[in-house]
């Protein structure tokens, strides 16, 4: 689409759409939310070109900004706040503790890590038992592959990287963790007792880099 071209109306529709959820998922209280989008609006209900549209996106990435507020991660892992026009850049949000074979922080998940699906699971997981869970291995150490495909998890060619987990083995449903983070990803999940996080249980240790740690919301 060219700068001056016209824009449907269904393409505005939809960035109101978007606006509406971003800033939901803010949750900030209705009546600022309301303001918010009926400003946005009066821009989006003039823009008939690419570059006004870019232009009510360039409020939306201010609004954002000046909420002050970190957004969730969408279904747990990359920003939920994706490039609109060209002037919404992704923000600092909340998300899993990412920590490089280095020993530092990343801001997002590596490209061959997990999905964002498979976060998602892994969070509700976390969320559900109320404990820590750390992803490791090739997954953690952005190794992973054919991450994102249907292939069975497993070694070898024609399969995708299984995901490793470290959970706290004396945690008192640890086995019904441990069967839940076994189906993640389609049934890519690997845990057991026996790698644990917790010093006090048998063979328990901290998890060292690189690791991408989900903890309860």
């Amino acid at each position: 689409m060219t700068p001056n071209q016209r824009v449907p109306p269904a393409c505005v529709a939809g960035e109101l759409f978007l606006a509406g959820l971003l800033l939901a998922a803010l949750g900030t209280e209705a009546y600022t939310v309301t303001r918010m989008l009926y400003e946005l609006s009066q821009q989006l209900e003039n823009a008939t070109t690419r570059a006004e549209l870019e232009s009510a996106a360039e409020l939306l990435a201010d609004v954002l900004v000046k909420a002050g507020k970190d957004l969730p991660l969408l279904f747990g892992v990359k920003p939920a706040v994706k490039r609109i026009g060209r002037g919404l850049k992704p923000i600092s949000l909340r998300g899993p503790k990412i920590i490089d074979a280095k020993g530092q922080p990343l801001d997002s998940l590596p490209a061959n890590s997990i999905t964002a699906s498979e976060a998602a699971e892994i969070q509700a997981i976390a969320n559900k038992y109320n404990t820590a869970i750390d992803v490791v291995g090739s997954r953690a150490a952005n190794q992973g592959r054919n991450v994102g495909t249907n292939l069975p998890a497993g070694k070898g060619p024609g399969t995708r990287s299984d995901i490793d987990f470290r959970i706290d083995a004396a945690h008192p449903e640890a086995e019904a963790l441990i069967a839940e983070l076994r189906g993640v990803g389609n049934n890519a999940g690997t845990a057991g007792k026996r790698w644990s996080t917790n010093p006090d249980s048998p063979g328990g240790r901290a998890t060292e880099p690189p690791y991408i740690r989900f903890t309860p919301d």
